[in-house]
């Protein structure tokens, strides 16, 4: 069997993270971890594009509504969890 193996275009995403490496060197390490952040999701929202046939516009919701919900229903919990507290405190 001749040639590179398979990857998976998923896998592609975290390639820029190797890039969050140089986070704790100063001003540097907060440029270069924004930059693979939005390269990685670039590339993920490229890869659902290519593997499903969505257009761009559905790629990006499917994207980026699962990481939506999940930040609604935990700030959610957050005020459940801050307002029971604040119950027992007061």
């Amino acid at each position: 069997m001749a040639g590179p193996p398979y990857r998976d275009p998923f896998n592609y995403v975290f390639d820029p993270l190797i890039i969050t490496g140089l986070g704790p060197i100063p001003c540097l390490g907060t440029i270069a971890t924004v930059v693979a952040g939005v390269w990685s999701l670039g590339i993920y929202v490229t890869s659902v594009r290519a593997v499903t046939g969505l257009d761009w516009g559905r790629a990006i919701v499917a994207v980026i509504l699962p990481a939506a919900i999940i930040a609604l229903i935990s700030f959610a919990l957050l005020l459940a969890t801050a307002s029971t507290l604040l119950q027992l405190i007061f």
